[in-house]
């Protein structure tokens, strides 16, 4: 199907219809009832069913997993709570395994799926450490009506309940009222999941989520009962809607139980695990909210003895048998009905109780309970069978009698309560006593009673109201991330569609004029090596050989037209080429800007094909042609243009001051990297083109890259301070950004990222960048990394209870350090648990994306700039250690196998915390012996002299290239012998001796500007306070005063502002010691009283001593 006028942003129906299936940004939670994702959820499972289980969430996972993947925790949790506000419950106890995990796509893979309930408790517990609150949409609160203040009444305190209250917050409901009979919330979370499991403060974490968007009404001590609530008073009451979220509250009993109570040995699963939860849960009792973090667990934990039977095959059965444990239970036994293949529970809580040593009981039915003297002593069981035809029966002749001292029963829950069945009238029941509801809508039989059911809504917090814009030569753009000119903006129906979900710009594909249009090989882009033989997606790299656009320059400015006509508040960035020729660049800016572009983009730097056309890097490594083609295009055209520089040139800064010359407003930095991929066993590279099988080299990006790019982007920022850049080159996340505009960049361009993933990244990106710029305000975070919590300690991701004790956990170590564990637990009565509290985290001050911009500057400089003398050396942490061996593999300077740091022979390279794997476990600390370096065969030469632990080599010239200038013109206009007097001199100076001197002379220099005035303040003034002789006669004591006299007071001047920036020592006010000091070197050998009358000296000593009351200056 052709493409008509009006239409060249869009593709045909039948693509269009296809894209349909490509992932779009979530603005919104999804509105899907439970019944149709479990459906849904059989389409795609790859291991085997467990009809019986439920999904009851909606949210796409893909987006949730490149957040983490992106170290965007935040960006995950806000995907994660916007469907489900429970998400750090389910990330912790949701059956994963049977439910996403299932329908991973890498369940076909060898390494199998990915563990999606772990990242997503991982992702949500980083959330509830940050402690932002949840807000109400600001546009939701301005569009309430009279409808949102309507009562709603939910009954009962549990998962569905908060979740539902949760949704109708979110919409602006304002009237929520939560009824719970217990003194405690949460539900079945709080009272029948064990705290090892899913600890209290979790749950607790989710209540204080919900109560931030207004939902202060939960009143304890009501039930659901004839005599208390009844759906009947809550009509009279007023309220329009009710919601039920009970649960089902009583444990199905057999037969052969009934009577039987603790006191004869027996619990049900109801009975035996609120008991735990109560005396284990800190917080839960009496104080049930963020503010009990003080108090104290209620009662002690059930006492069991003995052997213990757990009869059931849930997951509820199996949390028994591992409490069992936990209460002083010798032996525990899960007895079931089935085989291992038909047990309901999911693998993880089997394995979880097989390692805590349980033992299992199949194809067994409880008979008869035997009981002596009231207590129950052993049960009778009948033997299982399955017909050949499926069906299961009993086998009386096969009978078996297990000797027990507690029967703990699991076998389910209903709805029995008689009073709370009449208090739900008129609600019609199915026959299995439960109310009829209906699937989708999770309506009753009275449509304005709710027994479940999803609403949509979106999580919020304060960060989603932080302001990511920034403006760049006039152009507003509504945050920092754009699409670079590149394979996902090769048409403009791909602009378009980046647009739509979310970017802030788009740089179209390079064109050129229609007598420049080429035609591209195949194959051309291809995975990168970089990181290895990695598949699929998350490549560090890629490599292509494509040219610019194969489309006309029509129909880019088409599309140019359309999408600005579509999207006013976008900016859309037209890149263009040509060779060097005025007349086709002045052509291409002056078209582009009458299309409506926003700004241009000259590409001077294609790295393949292009230059051997008389284009792209054969313009861009020339900085004449580069300032000529800036000036062509300046002259034709109004809006600004950044050309794109080049990387494969050795000084990148010559190219972008060319550019500023020519009339630039900014630049890009940078294009790819020239480089061969890969080349085969048998010598072909890939890709490789035809039946020769020939190529080229090509251009690399990705984040393979990201170093090369930084380095261009912070050497241009530094050699032209203010100059914009936009950057490109290994943006793959949030973070990454951020590195880019502290190097100074002010937007980013990416490519590689969206080629692995999709353009939905951008979702990503903004929340991430939003949370870094939030939490950067947090003094209470000071301690994190971006959006990383300090690493505590722990094993296999579990915290450890004992530390420092330098026990491996392996081998004898593992059960020494088991058994001090066991010990440990005995004395503790009460863990500290994190509760978050209210007040949350308040920034102090969100900074701008304006004031990141170059933050970075002023710590990137020359190699001399570093201080030699501060060296650290490597401290291994025993706790965090897995004893894999790789750091002493690594390190060349070992002289053992041991994971050990020899403090002395360490040389602080380290490159042993680079091949660690865990995290914070090798960190790099200050040494604390002198640093002797082993010089293997001692030098010829004399020892030089140490001076403040600095040695000065190459006859102190080193110093002076601090100061680069400074050392150019020494270098040029001194002879030799006046040079080696300076080097020579240096070598007895110490470092801020020279620094302060060296800061006089520069700023001495610059006062006076000429060669004559330097040379003689060199000369001079080493004379002058100098030890060494050096030529004896230079000038005069009338030169000095006829030239440097009138110029005294200005160069004092400055060199108190030379002082604050350069020298390393901390100023404060009135200290005597540093003027003493100055005066003292300046009386050496009485130099400046035998060459300068007294009230030059006194004046002299007055500058100085004026450098005094800078106040607490530490640079």
């Amino acid at each position: 199907m052709g493409i008509h006028k009006g239409e060249y942003t869009k593709d045909s129906p039948d693509i269009e219809s296809l894209l349909e299936l490509n992932p779009k940004v979530q603005l919104n939670a999804t509105i899907k009832p439970s019944y149709e994702t479990k459906l849904e959820k059989h389409k795609w499972k790859r291991n085997t069913n467990k009809s019986w289980l439920l999904v009851l969430h909606n949210w796409i996972l893909n987006p949730f997993i490149s957040c983490i993947a992106n170290k965007n925790y935040y960006g995950a949790a806000k995907i994660i709570f916007s469907d489900n506000p429970l998400g750090l419950t389910c990330g912790m106890v949701c059956p994963t395994s049977d439910l996403c995990v299932g329908s991973c796509n890498l369940y076909a893979t060898e390494e199998g799926p990915i563990n999606i309930g772990g990242l997503q408790q991982f992702a949500t517990e980083v959330f509830m450490k940050m402690n932002i609150r949840q807000i109400v949409n600001p546009k939701i609160i301005k569009n309430r009506n009279l409808g949102h203040k309507e009562p709603i009444a939910l009954v009962g305190c549990g998962p569905a309940s908060i979740s539902c209250a949760t949704f109708l917050a979110r919409l602006g409901y304002t009237d929520l009222r939560i009824y719970e009979k217990e003194e405690y919330l949460g539900g079945l979370s709080s009272s029948e999941i064990p705290q090892y499991r899913l600890p209290y403060n979790v749950v607790d974490f989710e209540i204080q989520l919900a109560k931030d968007l207004g939902i202060k009404v939960i009143i304890k001590g009501r039930q659901l009962h004839r005599n208390d609530l009844t759906l009947e008073k809550f009509k009279d009451e007023g309220c329009n809607a009710v919601f039920i979220g009970i649960g089902l509250p009583e444990p199905k009993r057999a037969s052969i139980f009934e009577g039987l109570t603790p006191q004869n040995g027996f619990y049900t699963s109801k009975e035996f695990l609120p008991l735990v939860s109560i005396a284990s849960k800190k917080g839960m009792v009496n104080n049930s909210c963020s503010s009990c973090s003080c108090s104290k667990t209620a009662d002690k934990l059930p006492k069991l003895n003995g052997r213990v039977l757990v009869l059931g095959a849930g997951d509820t059965a199996f949390d028994c048998a591992t409490s069992a444990l936990r209460c002083g239970a010798k032996k525990v036994t899960v007895v079931f009905r089935k085989g291992f293949t038909a047990i309901r529970a999911v693998p993880e809580e089997m394995e979880a109780a097989r390692e805590e040593k349980c033992e299992f009981m199949p194809f067994m039915s409880p008979k008869k309970i035997n009981i002596r003297e009231g207590r129950i002593v052993s049960i009778e069981f009948a033997k299982m069978e399955q017909e050949l035809y499926g069906q299961w029966v009993e086998d009386l002749d096969q009978k078996l009698t297990l000797r027990a001292d507690w029967i703990i029963s699991a076998f389910g829950s209903d709805l029995i309560n008689i009073d709370v069945k009449e208090a739900l009238k008129p609600l019609l029941f199915d026959k299995n006593g439960i109310p009829i509801v209906n699937s989708k809508t999770q309506q009753s039989s009275e449509n304005w009673v709710f027994l479940g059911g999803d609403v949509a809504g979106v999580a919020e917090t304060t960060v989603e109201s932080i302001d990511l814009s920034v403006e760049m030569c006039g152009i507003h753009f509504e945050h920092p991330f754009g699409l670079a000119s590149a394979p996902p903006t090769t048409t403009g129906a791909m602009c378009r569609r980046a647009l739509e979900q979310g970017w802030s710009f788009v740089l179209t594909k390079t064109y050129g004029l229609d007598k420049d249009l080429v035609t591209n090989v195949s194959p051309r882009i291809v995975r990168g090596t970089t990181s290895g033989p990695i598949y699929g997606p998350g490549q560090g790299s890629f490599l292509n050989i494509e040219l610019i656009s194969e489309k006309t320059v029509e129909y880019w400015l088409e599309c140019i037209k359309e999408l600005k006509r579509d999207f006013p508040t976008k900016i859309v960035i037209a890149s263009i080429m040509a060779s060097y020729d005025k007349e086709d660049w002045t052509e291409l800016a002056i078209r582009s800007e009458a299309a409506g572009a926003d700004a241009l983009e000259l590409n001077l730097s294609c790295p393949h094909g292009m230059g051997e056309r008389g284009m792209g890097l054969a313009c861009g490594q020339d900085p004449e042609m580069v300032k000529q083609i800036s000036q062509w295009v300046r002259n034709a055209v109004k809006i600004p243009f950044f050309p794109k520089m080049t990387p494969n040139i050795t000084d990148i800064r010559k190219i972008a001051l060319a550019a500023k010359q020519g009339g630039a407003d900014g630049v890009t930095a940078t294009n790819t990297v020239s480089g061969l991929m890969s080349l085969r066993s048998d010598s072909t590279a890939w890709p490789n083109v035809g039946k020769n099988k020939l190529t080229t080299y090509g251009g690399v990006s990705g984040n393979a890259i990201r170093p090369i790019s930084l380095r261009a982007v912070s050497a241009i920022a530094n050699e032209l301070p203010g100059f914009p850049i936009l950057a490109t080159g290994g943006i793959d996340s949030a973070e990454a950004g951020l590195q880019f505009l502290n190097a100074g960049a002010s937007v980013l361009q990416v490519c590689s990222a969206v080629q692995n993933q999709d353009f939905t990244l951008v979702q990503d990106y903004c929340t991430g960048l939003r949370t870094l710029l939030y939490l950067h305000g947090i003094d209470a975070l000071s301690d994190w990394n971006g959006q990383s919590p300090p690493i505590e300690k722990h094993q296999k991701g579990k915290p450890l209870l004992l530390k420092n004790e330098h026990l491996p956990a392996l081998g004898n170590f593992r059960e020494r350090r088991y058994k001090l564990e066991k010990n440990l637990l005995n004395e503790i009565k009460e863990n500290e648990v994190f509760f978050i509290k209210r007040p949350d985290n308040q920034p102090k001050n969100i900074p701008k994306i304006k004031e990141l911009i170059g933050t970075a500057l002023e710590k990137v400089g020359a190699y001399n700039d570093l201080d030699n003398s501060q060296q650290v050396v490597a401290l291994i942490d025993d706790d965090l250690c897995i004893n894999c061996g790789k750091c002493y593999m690594t390190c060349n300077d070992s002289d053992s196998h041991l994971a050990f740091v020899n403090e002395e022979n360490c040389t602080g390279c380290t490159l042993c915390h680079s091949v660690c794997p865990i995290p914070d476990c090798i960190k790099m600390v200050p040494k604390q012996i002198p640093h002797c370096i082993n010089r293997g065969i001692p030098p010829k030469e004399a020892k030089r002299e140490v001076i403040n632990n600095i040695k000065i080599k190459d006859g102190g010239r080193v110093l002076l290239k601090k100061l680069e200038n400074l050392i150019n013109l020494v270098d040029t206009r001194l002879d030799v012998v006046e040079k080696m007097s300076i080097y020579k001199y240096l070598e007895g100076l110490s470092v801020r001796s020279v620094v302060s001197e060296y800061g006089f002379l520069y700023n001495a220099y610059t006062v006076a500007n000429n060669s004559h005035v330097l040379n003689f303040m060199l000369e001079a003034y080493f004379k002058l306070w100098s030890t060494y002789g050096g030529p004896q006669e230079i000038i005069t004591y009338q030169d000095y005063l006829n030239v440097i006299a009138p110029s005294l007071e200005k160069i004092t001047q400055t060199l108190v502002k030379s002082l604050k920036e350069i020298e390393p020592i901390t100023y404060t006010k009135q200290c005597p010691r540093l003027l003493q000091k100055a005066k003292a070197n300046l009386l050496q050998q009485n130099k400046i009283d035998n060459y300068l009358a007294p009230a030059r000296a006194e004046s002299l000593y007055v500058a100085l001593g004026s450098i005094c009351n800078i106040p607490n200056r530490n640079k």
